[in-house]
């Protein structure tokens, strides 16, 4: 265990870089970024991935600190947490192996993962390969935006349970949604970084106010009480705040809104199952002399009438002249924040509604249409005799045409109806005539889909170009709503297909699609999506 920061008046400083000793642990795409991060901040970290291409792409942490999970060298999920689990299975002796080595002497192992795809939804699995005895290990995951597909938004779900019925050491939520809210205006290049950094960021500069220089500690953060409170068992929520004041006020609000409210963290958490908090004060001279010292004790008070039984310890650091005044918070919560109540209300009700769609196209009853192409018998004059003069044709009436759960017996035709029957497709103009056919997949499209069944490229361009080629907005909507459905399939093929004609289509009009894309769990649509973003802003 480090040994806990000085809490005298004089001013001096540590010589230690941070309070606690972290190991970082990656799994898969999104974990290996935040510990990358975390990484480019000094921290020791591993990476596991199972695509050697995303593995690669964490430069912050040292080659010989990463590791492909499996005994293929070309394994990988394909988005199927599944297949996920069985790789780690697999490569459970060197995921021992790795982390035996490099928790020694770490007061705390911190995994991070993303939460929806192959890999990271699998992190409980993880931590179950390796000895949980090394050190204490806290939890640091993410959960899907609500505009993610419910297929995702489930796994991640399933994922969180997991992760509570393990009884970790500490469990941080992160939702992805609240980030991509704050951060909407920034570049598709820009996005990951920028986050990443605000979830570390506050965490961080907690774990490091005694190695500041340009601070003081009056009243420091001692070792044994943060690994304490990072270590209780609880949903950790952490944040800091620039406050006008030190007043009780002032303060107990800001750390309301870490709490019930954070920027980073899933929201909602109860301040009633606060179980121990760290409060950190950071103000200049000026402000820290105008501060009376039953402040302390006061807070002290408040918090366990919000929470009773609460424990709360309060540090003090003295800041140049001039800087605000900072509130810096962590709490272990004993509840779950009401933000996964609401996760799953409504990916269950995604779901249902997915089910109640047809997954493949209703098929077309011709039975009106029978013997139509077949002439009587004696309908043609032989060598031998002279052709008939025709009779004049009944008028018959028109066959309506319509789309059926499977074809039916043959039927005579009915009268005329007085109104044309109605369209299986979306509507079309009809002073079009040749763009009045349906944006669903044809009979043919089986001949050119390959392997995996359904719609093919030729599909894809077929609806690009008539896109292209149309003046009739209807249509163009009926086609970006066929693609933004196929975005949303199981099978990667037909959404990295939907992708690639989106940005044939152009990104200023499936922006939002092709944003939502690039965190699809496969790394083509992805890459398609994030290419056709990027075409935009050349």
């Amino acid at each position: 265990m480090s040994s806990s920061m000085s809490s005298s008046t004089s001013g001096g400083t540590s010589s230690k870089e941070r309070t606690l000793d972290v190991l970082v642990v990656g799994l898969g795409r999104g974990g290996g970024r935040i510990a990358g991060e975390l990484a480019r901040r000094g921290y020791r970290a591993l990476a596991f991935h199972s695509s050697k291409k995303a593995l690669e792409e964490q430069r912050h942490v040292a080659e010989d600190r990463r590791t492909h999970l499996g005994n293929d060298a070309h394994a990988h999920t394909g988005g199927d947490p599944e297949v996920g689990r069985a790789l780690i299975r697999d490569s459970a002796g060197r995921i021992e192996s790795a982390l035996r080595l490099e928790a020694r002497d770490a007061d705390l192992i911190l995994v991070t993962a993303g939460l929806g795809g192959g890999t990271g939804s699998n992190v409980g699995s993880f931590i179950e390969a390796f000895d949980r005895r090394l050190a204490p290990v806290v939890a640091l995951v993410t959960l899907p935006s609500g505009g993610q597909p419910a297929q995702r938004k489930a796994r991640a779900l399933r994922a969180v349970q997991e992760l509570t019925r393990l009884e970790l050491d500490g469990v941080i939520l992160i939702d992805d949604g609240r980030l991509a809210e704050r951060e909407s205006s920034l570049s598709v290049l820009d996005f990951y970084s920028r986050v990443n950094e605000q979830i570390v960021g506050p965490l961080d500069e907690l774990n490091r106010l005694d190695a500041r220089e340009d601070l003081s500690p009056v009243r420091g953060v001692e070792a044994n009480r943060l690994q304490q409170i990072l270590t209780r068992g609880g949903v950790l929520a952490y944040g800091s705040r620039e406050v006008p004041d030190l007043d009780l006020e002032s303060i107990s609000e800001a750390v309301m809104e870490i709490v019930a409210d954070g920027e980073v963290v899933a929201s909602s958490l109860d301040p009633e199952t606060i179980g121990v908090m760290q409060i950190a004060l950071v103000a200049p001279t000026p402000v820290l002399e105008a501060t009376p010292v039953r402040l302390v004790e006061a807070l002290r008070e408040h918090w366990k009438t919000q929470s009773p039984g609460a424990s709360v310890d309060v540090a003090i650091y003295r800041a140049p002249d001039g800087a605000p005044a900072v509130v810096h918070a962590v709490a272990s919560c004993a509840g779950l924040p009401s933000r996964l109540d609401d996760m799953v209300e409504q990916t269950a009700a995604e779901a249902a509604a997915w089910r109640a769609k047809a997954c493949r196209p209703p098929v077309l009853d011709l039975s009106a249409l029978d013997l139509a192409d077949d002439p009587p018998t004696g309908s043609f004059p032989t060598e031998d005799e002279p052709a008939k003069p025709a009779k004049p044709a009944k008028a018959k009436a028109k066959p309506a045409v319509k789309a059926a759960a499977a074809p039916r017996a043959s039927a005579a035709p009915s009268a005329r109806p007085s109104q044309p029957a109605p369209h299986p497709g979306p509507p079309v103009g009809a002073d079009i005539e040749e763009e009045q056919t349906s944006v669903a997949p044809e009979p043919s499209d089986a001949g050119v889909s390959g392997s995996g069944g359904g719609p093919g490229k030729a599909v894809f361009a077929r609806l690009v170009t008539r896109y292209q080629s149309s003046t009739n907005p209807e249509l163009q909507r009926a086609i970006a709503r066929r693609l933004e459905q196929d975005r949303l399939s199981e099978d990667p093929r037909i959404r990295l297909l939907a992708v690639d004609a989106m940005g044939q289509i152009g990104a200023d009009v499936f922006d939002g699609a092709l944003f939502a894309a690039t965190e699809d769990e496969n790394d083509d649509v992805r890459a398609a999506a994030e290419k056709a973003l990027q075409q935009r802003t050349a």
